[in-house]
């Protein structure tokens, strides 16, 4: 298995300790998750990675001050930072102008609708081993 990083980027702090202890109980990867206030943070941070190698599981939230997650997949795009990266939009939003456009990006590999689960976490990683 490819052990990779995981990346929670989320505005609401109790979500963001809530989805990083889901992720360690799961065992979707090996290393703690990083976690991230918004998507500036989250973006300066794989900009500064980029050429180390490493594969990233993105959980991004799309409604956050400073940098929203529209924006943080358009600077990712532009500046050619998706190598090695599979990014989950992680919403409350019902919206469902947010949810066909996240389904409709290229980049996003899925939508989680909040609260992060087991279960949920569990498919994620069943579906990423299958590709490996």
């Amino acid at each position: 298995m490819i052990d990779q990083k995981v990346l929670i980027v989320d505005d609401d702090k109790i979500i963001r300790k809530i989805a990083a202890h889901m992720v360690k109980i799961s065992k979707l990867t090996s290393s703690d998750p990083l976690l991230f206030e918004n998507g500036l943070e989250a973006y300066n941070f794989l900009a500064i990675e980029k050429n180390k190698n490493k594969n990233f599981i993105i959980f991004l939230d799309i409604n956050m001050p400073i940098m929203d997650g529209w924006t943080f997949l358009e600077k990712l795009e532009h500046e050619k930072l998706l190598d090695e990266k599979v990014i989950y939009l992680f919403t409350s939003s019902v919206d469902k102008e947010d949810h066909c456009k996240g389904l409709n990006n290229k980049n996003v590999k899925d939508i989680i609708t909040k609260p992060m689960t087991i279960d949920k976490l569990r498919k994620i990683n069943m579906s990423l081993q299958r590709v490996v």
